[in-house]
């Protein structure tokens, strides 16, 4: 049997990276703004929310309709043919499970890569954060030395001083934001990896 892994790494593209792309290519050709990057984001979001549920009223009618069907199917038939149809009819059954955990296991597979993405993403900001941080501290640095070189006044000390304090508590602040960012990143990452073996036991039950 095929490993599971391999099976999912060849399907197309998950509904975010999807909305990515699509906004990507509109920005090529519109140069959108950061505002309507994120609106376009949000209006795919909820077309996508909006497909799915009326692809599931879909398959509901679809299965009332095929309840139906079978009950006119078994009117005609004899109670061997019923038996028969019954044992045909629970194969289709299980075929059916297979392929929702199937599907189950495509949107874990993909939950996990949009994860791990995010997880990425957090631990880039944040170290670019911390690198810009260190420069930013080395520029204020050589300014006030170059101010206490020249013998400054009080008005002159606590203007450097003030200027080293807000820089000081908006790193403190951006820190701390990348890091509950990359925190939360990590749970979402463990998540995604608990809900795709959950999938992939209830896929191996169909191998």
């Amino acid at each position: 049997a095929q490993d599971l892994e391999q099976r999912g790494d060849r399907r197309g593209p998950g509904p975010e990276k999807r909305i990515e792309h699509q906004v990507k290519r509109l920005d090529k050709k519109l140069n959108l703004t950061d505002e309507q990057k994120q609106q376009l984001t949000e209006f795919y979001q909820e077309f996508d929310k909006t497909q799915m549920a009326r692809m599931e009223q879909m398959r509901q009618l679809e299965k009332k309709d095929r309840e139906a069907l079978d009950g006119k199917i078994n009117s005609i038939l004899t109670e061997d043919q019923k038996a028969k149809y019954a044992e045909m009819k629970e194969k289709e059954k299980e075929i059916e499970k297979r392929q929702k955990a199937t599907e189950k296991y495509n949107k874990a597979a993909d939950k996990l890569k949009e994860a791990q993405k995010k997880k990425a993403d957090a631990e880039k900001k944040k170290n670019e954060l911390a690198e810009k941080q260190v420069r930013d501290n080395q520029k204020f640095a050589e300014k006030q030395s170059k101010l206490l070189a020249t013998n400054p006044n009080d008005e002159q000390l606590l203007k450097i001083n003030t200027e080293g304090k807000k820089l000081e508590e908006k790193y403190a602040k951006q820190n701390l934001k990348a890091q509950e960012n990359l925190e939360k990143s990590v749970k979402n990452l463990m998540k995604a990896e608990e809900n795709l073996e959950k999938a992939k036991k209830e896929l191996e039950k169909y191998k």
